[in-house]
């Protein structure tokens, strides 16, 4: 049976919460154990800042401030930084999800660790329950 990492010091509040929501469901599957903590802590990271940026991008046309240009100093219009930091947060948060298999495609290519001291996945269990069929018969 695998430990759940402990969560870095280091995460901001949002991260945390994230970490809170992600780690016994990841641990529960068989996909997490205790040297993935720096992994899962880049993600809830990674997500926290897009999320900062999407609500500060969302105040910012609230006000009336085009959230995707903005005119510099000398008058020329160009992309808002907020949409490239937005931007490339999505793209980390979406490979690092994926390490995981948290998007529907990379599930497939998962291999969770059975930590159920009765040997059935729990991944297995999650999807089909306590099933009364016989493992150890070939179909």
């Amino acid at each position: 049976m695998f430990n759940e990492p402990s969560m870095p010091r280091h995460l901001s509040a949002a991260a945390r919460r994230e970490w809170r929501l992600l780690a016994p469901m990841l641990a529960g599957i068989g996909v997490l154990s205790e040297i993935d903590g720096m992994a899962l802590g880049n993600l809830c990271e990674s997500y926290a800042t897009l999320i900062s940026a999407q609500k500060l991008m969302a105040k910012q046309i609230k006000s009336g401030v085009s959230g995707l240009l903005m005119k510099t100093s000398s008058g020329y219009i160009q992309q808002s930084p907020l949409l490239s930091i937005i931007n490339k947060q999505m793209a980390l948060v979406n490979q690092q999800m994926k390490e995981f298999g948290l998007t529907p495609s990379s599930r497939t290519r998962i291999e969770a660790v059975a930590t159920a001291r009765d040997g059935i996945d729990p991944l297995e269990r999650a999807l089909c329950g306590d099933s009364p069929y016989d493992r150890s018969q070939t179909y």
